[in-house]
């Protein structure tokens, strides 16, 4: 996504290198907001935002339709891992947002509203999912490529889908910046206030978040193949916080008895297959890849 704004005739490394500052250098300025009420606007036109590339894939693909492949139900040439790899760690990564569920709660003027949030941002989430993922592979068949924005190939429709796309995870990851900053700055400095307007406060601030961006920055550039450790911490991390976890503390907290203590067990064993499967995919698609290449490697001209 960010090489094709960059440029392809310039190596991977280095197109890379300069996409991912621009981002890093977006970050910084986002970071400066402390409060989730700041950022409240930024999630509305962040979340709406996604629709863009969306009508703008499904138009190209409407016009371009792939000549074969598209009556095929299953993509039988992918591999188990790849399959596994996507299937539990992308998707159950994109879903563990929910670790950031407390802070949200303790932001809102009326917590007792919150499942609704829940239920309504989940379910587009799901609908967004389904349609991407059955409409583009109808539509494109097996030729469909990952990201589905990648189909576009280099017209000004994909240049604007990008830069949109990407202000859609620059707010997400935003959100999430700002409760990990918080944490990591009321660590340091447990009696402070970091909405305080004193210059100190304010340089201490931007420290912490230029600390976290330069570090994330390091992370992304330097580990090859980023996006399988991604899906490999979707599959770990991700699956503990998004059905263990929950499923642990609402025994503990609630106490269900009867059919609804069967269906929470249900839930977290559920969660422990896919963590097996889905970490066992990731591994075997992480080894594969991480024969192809190494950091960023240039094409050969």
């Amino acid at each position: 996504m960010l090489r094709s704004l960059v440029g392809s005739e310039m190596c991977i490394r280095d197109s890379l290198y300069i996409a991912s500052g621009a981002i890093a250098v977006v970050m910084l300025c986002f970071s400066q907001v402390k409060s989730l009420e700041e950022l409240g606007w930024t999630a509305v036109f962040g979340v709406s935002s996604i629709t863009v590339p969306i009508v703008i894939v499904f138009i190209h693909a409407f016009v371009h339709e792939a000549p074969a492949g598209d009556d095929t139900l299953l993509n039988t040439e992918t591999t188990w891992g790849a399959c596994m790899s996507n299937l539990v760690g992308g998707v159950v990564f994109a879903y563990s947002g929910q670790i950031l569920f407390p802070n949200f709660i303790a932001s809102m003027k009326e917590p007792d509203e919150f499942p609704k949030c829940v239920f309504m941002s989940s379910s587009c989430m799901f609908a967004i999912y389904m349609v991407v993922a059955g409409l583009g592979y109808a539509l494109l068949g097996k030729s469909v490529k990952s990201p589905i924005t990648s189909d576009l190939g280099k017209a000004g429709a994909s240049v604007v889908a990008e830069i949109v796309l990407i202000f859609h995870v620059v707010v997400g990851y935003a959100i999430s910046a700002n409760v990990f900053n918080g944490f990591v700055f009321y660590k340091i400095f447990p009696e402070a206030d970091k909405m305080s307007a004193d210059l100190s406060t304010k340089c201490f601030w931007f420290l912490i978040t230029l600390g976290t961006i330069a570090v994330a920055f390091v992370i992304a550039n330097v580990i090859p193949v980023f996006s399988d450790i991604v899906n490999l911490q979707g599959s770990t991390l991700g699956v503990l916080i998004t059905y263990n976890l929950p499923a642990l503390m609402y025994l503990k907290l609630c106490k269900p008895t009867g059919a609804r203590r069967t269906h929470v067990w249900f839930f977290f064993f559920l969660g422990l297959g896919l963590m097996v499967v889905g970490t066992l995919g990731s591994f075997d698609q992480l080894i594969k890849d991480l024969g192809k290449g190494g950091v960023f490697p240039c094409k050969q001209k």
